[in-house]
C-alpha cells in the first residue's frame, strides 16, 4: 500500500526532521491546504466533464490528496493501511496467502 511505501517514509521523515517540533503542525496545514486545492482541481475537471482534462491531470491532483493522507498518516502514527482494510475489508489475494 501507498502508506508503506519506502518512498512516502522517507518524505514523511524527512518532513519531519526538517520540520522540527512543528512538523505536524505545518507539514499538516500545508498538506491539508495542498490536497483542498487538488480537490477544488478535481471538483473543476468533475463539473467540466472529465472529457475536457487531460487523464494526467487529474491523475496528478489524486495522487497528491492519497501522498499527503499517508504522509500525514506516517507523520500522525496512523496505521492508514489497517484504517483502510477496516473500511474495505482485506484483499481476496491477501486471504488465500
Amino acid at each position: 500500500m501507498i502508506a508503506t511505501d519506502p518512498r512516502i517514509i522517507a518524505l514523511a521523515d524527512g518532513l519531519r526532521d526538517r520540520d522540527g517540533e512543528d512538523a505536524l503542525t505545518d507539514t499538516g496545514l500545508r498538506l491539508a491546504e495542498s490536497s483542498g486545492e487538488s480537490l477544488k482541481c478535481l471538483r473543476r475537471a468533475i463539473n467540466q466533464g472529465f472529457g475536457f482534462r487531460p487523464p494526467d491531470e487529474v491523475g496528478d491532483q489524486l495522487a497528491e490528496v492519497v501522498i499527503s493522507a499517508a504522509i500525514l498518516a506516517r507523520q500522525l502514527g496512523i496505521d492508514l493501511d489497517q484504517q483502510i482494510e477496516a473500511k474495505l475489508g482485506s484483499p481476496s489475494w491477501q486471504a488465500q496467502l
